[in-house]
């Protein structure tokens, strides 16, 4: 076929180039089917494994109307032998217009109807199709979908697609993602792919199929704590089960192992001793805040309780770090008796400064990691006596933000996507607990 003059053929060309070269295929518009020819036939666009290979695997013909001469790009591909031309795994016919009149299309359809052919009129809703379509013989290929390349792809000029129904059939091909991270990073950048992370999850954990699926993200938090951020997640976007979801988070801390997942379980390892001291107080903190129910933050405040025992004769660094969450988790729905204790914990020591308990760090490093840490510091500056709950509640301490549920769900994501020593973790948990009294 003559190279495209008018600007949507063109166009259609570019986003199947680009879409080739996302999903990982080597390129070639103007892809000539014979060499030994003089002026041998052409494909619009050709995808190929790489740029070695003879023949391509898939082929792309883009027509402007469905005119007289439509048939013969289906001919050129189909008429060869397959000495001379090796049929490809699929041939993409698109109609840019294709109009009331589709007498021409109906006929191609029947005569290729059983070749790996499929003829889409992209004035109508078959340009989802053409995606889907396109996704399944990727499978047929390999496991692998950058379902963020092809999501920033779709949203970027193609017109008319239902990218939710494309998601869905992405979803159900098997391949080697459970698309979650991939929604997670999305969503940063498009509100719309936060709704689509919960729905995933929520079929996943329905299912019960987290536990045996990779989830991949590349944080720390997000690699090995996923499960109970998840849960907290869940149960804030879905309040009417919020009890369900506490329950599968009791199950998770207690029935998981023989021991509780998050617990002074010194001993174990160097890495899960760090992970008690340094970031165990925070995590529990931030999953309290995201998961908005009241007996799941009493839970949790339990839960930090029996931390906060056994580091009570812990150097400061890690026993006020430990305490300090502790206030703010358990002021958030008014657990007198736990806030006492950590009141006292703090007290005992001499108070602490205010900016320590209104800005806690989400973690503090570890002795091997530093010597001495700004957290360090502030412990000595402007000692001052915690208050009892109901001062601490109206008084210094008090933060407001609005859109609590979206800051609560934005939380979510970024531990899971962002690393652990991210300074907005702490702020963003503590405005939650404060805006949310329970």
């Amino acid at each position: 076929m003559s190279e495209h003059k008018l600007q949507p053929g063109k166009l259609a060309i570019e986003r199947l180039s680009s879409l080739g070269r996302g999903l990982g295929y080597f390129v070639q518009c103007e892809e000539t089917i014979r060499s030994d020819m003089r002026t041998p036939p052409a494909i619009d666009v050709a995808w190929k494994k790489d740029e070695e290979q003879d023949f391509p695997l898939m082929i792309f013909e883009v027509e402007s109307s469905a005119g007289n001469t439509i048939a013969n790009n289906a001919l050129k591909v189909f008429s060869q032998t397959n000495q001379d031309f090796e049929k490809p795994l699929f041939f993409f016919h698109l109609v840019m217009r294709a109009g009331k009149h589709t007498s021409r299309i109906d006929a191609l359809r029947k005569q290729y109807g059983t070749s790996n052919y499929r003829v889409y009129r992209l004035d109508t809703k078959e340009a989802t199709n053409l995606i889907q379509d396109i996704i399944s013989q990727h499978r047929r290929l390999s496991l692998h979908l950058d379902v963020v390349l092809i999501c920033c792809l779709l949203r970027d000029g193609w017109e008319g697609l239902d990218l939710g129904a494309i998601l869905d059939h992405a979803e159900s091909l098997h391949f080697d993602t459970t698309f979650l991270a991939e929604y997670a990073r999305l969503s940063v950048i498009d509100g719309w792919f936060l709704n689509r992370f919960v729905g995933r999850l929520s079929k996943l954990e329905d299912a019960e199929l987290l536990r045996c699926l990779s989830v991949k993200y590349e944080t720390f938090l997000g690699v090995s704590w996923h499960a109970p951020i998840h849960l907290a997640m869940l149960a804030r976007a879905k309040n009417e089960s919020a009890d369900l979801f506490l329950k599968r988070l009791r199950d998770w801390q207690e029935k998981s192992y023989p021991c509780t997942m998050i617990g002074p379980h010194f001993g174990m390892s160097r890495d899960y001793d760090q992970f008690i001291l340094c970031i165990s107080s925070g995590l529990w903190s931030s999953i309290a805040a995201i998961f908005g129910n009241a007996d799941a933050r009493r839970y949790i405040a339990e839960q930090m309780h029996v931390i906060c025992e056994q580091l009570r004769g812990a150097q400061d660094r890690f026993a006020l770090y430990a305490g300090v969450w502790l206030l703010h988790v358990s002021a958030s729905v008014g657990d007198t008796g736990r806030f006492e204790y950590a009141r006292s914990l703090v007290n005992d020591r001499g108070g602490i400064s205010p900016r320590c308990v209104s800005d806690p760090p989400f973690l503090v490093p570890s002795f091997e990691d530093l010597d001495k840490c700004e957290w360090d510091e502030l412990l000595l500056n402007e000692k001052t006596l915690v208050p009892p709950m109901e001062h601490f509640i109206e008084g210094t301490y008090r933060r407001v933000c609005d859109s609590v549920g979206d800051k609560a769900m934005r939380l979510g994501i970024g531990m899971l996507i962002e690393p652990e020593w991210s300074d907005w973790f702490g702020s963003s948990t503590v405005a939650i607990l404060e805006s949310e009294r329970i």
